[in-house]
C-alpha cells in the first residue's frame, strides 16, 4: 500500500483538505502533524526528523517509521489498520518537506 500512495502522488498533487487514513503513508514520509478522531475522541500523531530518519509519535509511542506504524499502533489495543472505517476528520495540521 505504502508504495501504491507514494506512486499516486507522484502524479497527483496531494490535497491536505482531503485526507483518509491510508494516505498517512504519504504524509508520514516526512515531518507533520495530523490529528483524527475516533469515537468522537481527537487523536493526534506527528512524524519528525531524528537520526536521518522520520519517526512516528502517536498515542506516547515511538515508532521508528511509518511502516512500524502502520503495522503496531494501536486504540484500545485495536490496530489502526483493523479499524481504518472508523477513523474520520484527518486533518493536517502541520506539514514540512516536498508535499
Amino acid at each position: 500500500m505504502k508504495w501504491l500512495i507514494d506512486d499516486l502522488y507522484e502524479i497527483l498533487e496531494f490535497d491536505p483538505d482531503f485526507v483518509d487514513f491510508y494516505d498517512l503513508f504519504y504524509v508520514l514520509k516526512t515531518p507533520a502533524r495530523v490529528s483524527f478522531y475516533y469515537k468522537d475522541k481527537r487523536q493526534d500523531l506527528e512524524s519528525l526528523m531524528e537520526g536521518g530518519a522520520c519517526v512516528v509519535h502517536f498515542n506516547d509511542k515511538w515508532y521508528h517509521d511509518r511502516d512500524e506504524f502502520f503495522s503496531k499502533a494501536v486504540i484500545d489495543d485495536k490496530k489502526l489498520t483493523d479499524i481504518y472505517d472508523d477513523l474520520y476528520g484527518f486533518e493536517v495540521t502541520g506539514i514540512e518537506g516536498d508535499h
